[in-house]
């Protein structure tokens, strides 16, 4: 089966290549392994240096012990064998210091999908920090759109998996609000 690679138009593979990568909710890994092995593929780099620009942030030490192993595991597969440095950190991105990572040049993930009845408290607290949580009762991946967007270099993307209810629901009006205040172009697909 071939991987689906989706188009990055106007960038070349060498600003590719040197482009910082970030999952802010990575889990086990997943969508940074496909930039890993997408970027060896497209660019010819090897893993101890794609490495170096692939970010990633859980809240959970497991899940970035696994992104760990599997990204390693990637590249044994392929016939490497270093002692890997990751840029991974186990950390709330609600409450995560952005400043340590710098302007980040493409943004992919899958964002925590809690509801706000199943929330934790900590979380209920945090999310008043962000301004698209201001209407209705967000769910938790609500305020990723913000946290990705403000840290986001100029001209950066962002590929993130989402329902459309922020489109219609009142829970989804301040993101609404502040996506229509940005001008941005949002694509569903």
């Amino acid at each position: 089966m071939q991987k689906k690679y989706y188009r990055l138009s106007g960038i070349t593979m060498r600003e590719l290549s040197n482009y910082k990568f970030t999952d802010i909710a990575c889990g086990c890994g997943s969508f940074l392994i496909d930039v890993a092995v997408m970027l060896h593929e497209r660019v010819g780099k090897r893993f101890h240096e794609i490495y170096n620009n692939i970010l990633g942030i859980d809240i959970h030490s497991y899940s970035i012990t696994r992104t760990k192993l599997l990204l390693s595991l990637v590249a044994l597969k392929n016939g490497e064998d270093a002692d890997f440095c990751f840029n991974l950190w186990q950390a709330d991105t609600l409450e995560f210091d952005f400043n340590l990572i710098g302007p980040i040049d493409i943004i992919v993930g899958n964002p925590p999908y809690v509801c706000a009845r199943n929330m934790e408290e900590k979380s209920k607290i945090l999310m008043k920090r962000w301004s698209v949580c201001k209407s209705g009762n967000p769910d938790l991946y609500i305020p990723f759109f913000q946290i990705a967007t403000e840290n986001l270099r100029i001209g950066g993307r962002i590929g993130l998996i989402t329902m459309n209810s922020f489109l219609t629901s009142l829970n989804g009006r301040a993101l609404r609000e502040y996506f229509s205040y940005l001008q941005y172009d949002i694509r569903i697909s």
